[in-house]
């Protein structure tokens, strides 16, 4: 018994280690705020994946800023988990809070919006995917505006 167990986990352990987590963000598709406050602003973001693993992946947390016109408003934060389906291209509809850090930065850029510019705006940061055996942590920079 032992001893199929040990294959069992070795081949596990080879068919993952095999496999090369490559999981690509292509970009920002969609956009759509639920709740805006001064202090926090809830939404969903669409993110578009490019999945050429053969294994799914979770992405359970985030290390994600929010910048406009070069200056950073605050710390984005996944709401709830997701998972990437292996071998896919497709778009991810994410729930998120971002918590304002640089009210400077806010106040500069509403007088902005509401006079009709476009200011530049970024997610900078990464996220962690993990599956049974790996973890990798992703890079993500995506100007969704110039």
């Amino acid at each position: 018994m032992n001893k199929i167990i040990y294959i069992f986990s070795l081949l596990a352990f080879l068919a993952v280690s095999c496999t090369s987590p490559d999981i690509e963000v292509v970009g920002i598709t969609d956009i759509s705020v639920s709740e805006l406050s001064f202090t926090q602003v809830k939404g969903k973001v669409g993110i578009e994946i490019d999945s050429k693993s053969m294994l799914s992946y979770t992405i359970d947390s985030s290390d994600l800023e929010l910048w406009f016109d070069n200056n950073k408003l605050g710390k984005i934060t996944l709401l709830e988990p997701f998972e990437i389906k292996g071998n896919t291209s497709k778009t991810y509809n994410v729930p998120f809070i971002l918590k304002p850090e640089n009210l400077k930065a806010a106040v500069t850029v509403i007088p902005k919006v509401l006079k009709g510019d476009q200011p530049k705006v970024a997610i900078k940061g990464s996220v962690q995917a993990k599956t049974l055996f790996l973890k990798k942590k992703i890079k993500f920079e995506s100007l969704i505006s110039k």
